[in-house]
């Protein structure tokens, strides 16, 4: 028995980080028992959920552990790769500065050489090595901005990935966090409430995920076996913009809302998009198939926002 670094239960077993060495039950870990003895050798390797907040500025992504074990495998090793290519980069700014003042010396010696034909031989042979140094620092310069452009390719790819792994995941807001709630049957109330109805065995994984607001307002994520039921639920939802707390049981006040799992690179975007749009006029933002797209009117053309970069459609 271990209490869970966590929520503090006392429990028989659950995964132990490789990074901080703390010990969680499957729940406040963010993966399920099923999905943890499927990693194998790679269960040394887990780590808790702030530990790979530390590590990345990527947002967590309490599914995609559990639902794909190959996709964090994957995640990991694409993240290792920027962080080698980062390492390479690091020269940039020191060989900028040997160009600058390797351009101020041989502006400096080709001055002297005028005013000193006598020292002509050994000024020719330095202005030789100075042009061989630039050169190389040229070569490196080139290499250095190859590097970059992989680098920004690698990093939307590892975004990409990060949100593909969260496709058949619905994330659930507004619902209060209560003692011994059984989040099957909160499902089950709003499956009925939106007349969409989800059974417990097309459910692979459902959780609350730590919140940076009080522990009352923990989402849930809930994955789905089948992302075609996960689009119909969450499209049934939207039609129920209504959907209350009371609806599911509750006897408080509150609206129940049903969307696509985003990270967090993505609901930020989201965000400024929608500040956009107000600001310029824009009538349509929203999300479909995890991806966020805009149309500024009924017979506008639809663009996808998938970086700040594309912000910049909103004009």
């Amino acid at each position: 028995m271990f209490s869970c670094a966590r929520c503090g239960n006392k429990v028989s077993d659950g995964p132990s980080c490789n990074s901080c060495k703390r010990q969680f039950d499957f729940p406040c870990a963010g993966i399920s028992e099923t999905n943890f003895r499927k990693l194998g050798e790679r269960r040394s390797a887990w780590r808790c959920i702030d530990c790979k907040n530390a590590q990345s500025p990527a947002s967590t992504s309490t599914s995609t552990s559990n639902s794909n074990p190959d996709i964090a495998v994957r995640l990991n090793e694409v993240q290792a790769t920027l962080a080698h290519i980062t390492e390479q980069l690091v020269p940039l700014a020191s060989l900028i500065e040997d160009v600058k003042t390797i351009k101020i010396e041989i502006s400096n010696l080709k001055s002297s050489i005028e005013f000193a034909h006598e020292t002509a031989s050994q000024l020719s042979v330095t202005v030789k090595s100075l042009d061989t140094r630039i050169l190389q620092v040229e070569e490196h310069t080139n290499l250095i901005h190859t590097l970059g452009a992989d680098l920004n390719k690698f990093k939307e790819d590892l975004k990409e990935r990060e949100q593909w792994a969260r496709a058949n995941n619905v994330e659930i807001k507004g619902v209060p966090v209560k003692k011994s709630e059984n989040l099957y049957d909160i499902v089950d109330h709003i499956s009925k409430a939106i007349q969409c109805p989800i059974r417990k065995e097309d459910i692979n994984y459902i959780a609350r995920v730590p919140s940076l607001k009080a522990e009352s307002q923990k989402s849930i994520i809930m994955a789905l076996n089948n992302r075609y039921c996960k689009e119909e639920f969450v499209a049934a939802a939207r039609k129920h913009k209504e959907l209350t707390i009371s609806q599911l049981g509750y006897a408080d006040e509150g609206h129940v809302y049903v969307n696509d799992h985003l990270t967090l690179f993505n609901k930020s975007l989201l965000k400024k998009a929608k500040d956009l749009a107000k600001a310029k006029n824009f009538k349509y933002v929203w999300i479909k198939h995890c991806k966020i797209l805009a149309r500024k009117s009924d017979t506008s053309p639809t663009f996808r926002i998938k970086s700040e970069k594309d912000l910049l459609k909103f004009s």
